[in-house]
């Protein structure tokens, strides 16, 4: 049995081909993947690049939104998220963004870069005992992006980079981001779990995977690669 990935169609999954495409002259580009992969210093690289070549880029970063992001630090504070409710904020997040800001970029033939997308919230979310059909469909507004690329690394890589930055205390800053209380080998586990969501996402999404721990120049012409034949001429 196959399940709509983008509900509104409702369509097979197994034909890429028959997901519906956005219809403006813009470029949405996503780069994914979990904590300390690397997507900031990528995208950065991709974004002047970008500029070199004469496009006009617009970036969009993950719980962003003006509208939800104070009130998620807050109730994150309080400890008073449940799964479902998380999911719906950062919905919210990306809903208000794509109207805010996604949109209007994608009208005006900007290309817009994406930092996380809705393939975060559907690997965190199931992790977290959301129903896979339930996710899906509560993100069945998002636009398709032209390109989805994935950087992979796996759990332990990611905790070591993510604890390189500033040791202890920001790997804790990460395991509450994703909402998670306690040790950090229980935020190693959850990491372990969110990537193979990611893995999962992989072949139905069409996520085009690229390795984390490769050099970053190697990265970032591999990158470029991939977002030269999703561009307009």
């Amino acid at each position: 049995m196959t399940v709509s990935l983008w509900p509104l169609a409702r369509l097979d999954p197994a034909d890429p081909a028959a997901w519906p495409r956005h219809a403006f002259p813009g470029t949405l580009i996503v780069v994914d993947g979990v904590d300390g992969s690397g997507r900031a210093t990528q995208l950065d690289l991709l974004h002047v690049w970008l500029q070199t070549l004469g496009y006009g880029v617009v970036r969009t970063n993950w719980n962003s939104s003006k509208l939800v992001a104070r009130t998620i630090r807050y109730a994150r504070r309080q400890h008073s998220l449940t799964p479902l409710t998380y999911s719906i904020l950062h919905a919210t997040d990306v809903a208000e963004r794509q109207e805010a800001e996604v949109l209007p970029a994608l009208r005006s033939g900007y290309v817009v870069l994406a930092d996380r997308y809705v393939f975060t919230a559907f690997s965190r979310d199931i992790v977290r005992g959301v129903e896979r059909d339930w996710i899906y469909n509560l993100y069945g507004f998002a636009l398709r992006p032209d390109l989805s690329i994935y950087l992979r690394i796996d759990a332990e890589q990611s905790l070591i980079r993510v604890m390189g930055i500033a040791g202890e205390a920001t790997a804790k800053e990460a395991a509450e981001n994703a909402s998670i209380r306690g040790t950090i080998a229980s935020f190693r586990q959850f990491q372990e779990r969110v990537i193979e969501e990611y893995e999962r996402l992989v072949e139905p999404f069409s996520l085009s995977p690229v390795d984390a721990t490769a050099p970053i120049r190697t990265q970032q012409l591999l990158l470029r690669s991939l977002v030269v034949p999703v561009l307009e001429p």
